[in-house]
């Protein structure tokens, strides 16, 4: 299995640095073309006209023997990648096995929960769907996980958390908003409650504290002056001058002058008889 990669690293550090003309399957012709990287099935070119990536069945067969992109060679390598991820899977595997078990031998297990038992926990406080309540075990999951450097269970976790995160957000966006509103109503009954107790702690002492009136009857009572009292004169309140009567009502009318005359007035002059 080592030979074919051999061979092809070998094939890919002659070949990068030259610079030709490259004729693909279908008559393409990229002009003054070299290689820049080459993967397990897939060349990258830059030829005049920019970089492309180019898989082994897009070359000539000329151009598949020189670069080593034969379909027999492409296929051992693809079996060797698919083994060395094979083998890497199965010593994570292992590592992780190792770690469970070291983990219950100092007495320590992961925690994980299920979508049923994040129901459980909140059924008492909201109403959750089915992709919510497995987004919040797969976060709760992923923690342990990470807490517990088990690295493929925390992989495994943080992709069904990329899954369901974007509905799962918008319905815990508005939980949490209809969980604030109920704090924020609590710690108002909270205050109102407080300033209640308050109120009646201090009506009950001023209850306590307010003096009691008592009334004493005296046959022939004395009247003895105090040691600092002190005699005040009266003011002395001089007359000021005469004020008008006051007259209540409109003034009275002045009588109109009686002017006589011989002449007659111009309204009364037909019905005057005039003097002889």
């Amino acid at each position: 299995m080592k030979m074919p990669l051999i061979l092809f690293a070998a094939l890919a550090g002659s070949f990068s640095a030259v610079a030709a003309d490259f004729v693909l399957s279908d008559g393409t012709v990229l002009k003054e073309a070299s290689v820049v990287r080459r993967s397990v099935d897939s060349v990258l070119v830059r030829h005049s006209n920019g970089v492309q990536k180019l898989f082994f069945d897009r070359l000539s067969p000329e151009l598949q023997k020189q670069l080593g992109m034969t379909p027999e060679l492409v296929a051992e390598r693809r079996a060797a990648a698919e083994q060395a991820s094979a083998e890497r899977r199965r010593q994570r595997a292992e590592a992780q096995v190792a770690r469970l078990a070291a983990l219950q031998a100092s007495g320590q297990y992961p925690r994980y929960l299920s979508g049923a038992d994040i129901f459980t926990l909140f059924s008492e406080a909201a109403t959750l769907t089915a992709p919510t309540a497995e987004y919040l075990a797969a976060l709760w999951n992923h923690r342990e996980a990470t807490r517990l450097n088990l690295p493929a269970d925390a992989e495994r976790y943080a992709a069904d958390m990329a899954t369901r995160r974007p509905s799962a957000e918008r319905e815990l966006a508005t939980l949490r908003a209809a969980h604030r509103a109920r704090q924020e109503a609590k710690e108002l009954r909270e205050q109102i409650a407080r300033l209640q107790q308050q109120n009646a702690a201090l009506q009950a002492q001023l209850a306590n504290n307010r003096p009691t009136s008592t009334t004493v009857v005296v046959d022939n009572p004395v009247y003895v002056p105090s040691p600092t009292y002190v005699p005040v004169p009266a003011p002395v309140v001089r007359p000021g001058p005469p004020r008008p009567p006051h007259r209540h009502g409109p003034p009275p009318r002045r009588p109109r002058p009686v002017i006589h005359s011989d002449k007659p007035s111009p309204a009364s002059s037909a019905h005057t008889i005039p003097r002889r």
